[in-house]
């Protein structure tokens, strides 16, 4: 008798300790899942911030944000001088 109420006691604390691990399991996924959307959150921020600083974005027409974004692309080695232009009107 004593033999089997020990084994009931092994039984009981390892079914006790199982469910509490698993308890512990579920907390860290829910604390890593928090810290992942805070993460996210945080670089959403930052790129909506870095858009928002963008010359381009207060451009409404996209011929005008073409030829701004061309433009910036060409003069990156210096500035463009009035004889290197290229008319394209002729």
């Amino acid at each position: 008798m004593p033999f089997v109420i020990a084994v009931l006691g092994v039984l009981g604390a390892a079914a006790f300790w199982w469910y509490r691990m698993k308890a512990m399991n579920e907390a860290a996924r829910d604390v890593a899942d928090v810290i992942g959307r805070v993460q996210g959150s945080v670089r959403r921020k930052k790129l909506r911030k870095q858009a928002a600083l963008s010359p381009l974005t207060a451009i409404d027409d996209p011929v005008v944000a073409a030829a701004t974004l061309i433009t910036a692309i060409v003069s990156e080695n210096g500035p463009i001088l009035p004889s290197a232009r290229l008319s394209f009107a002729r």
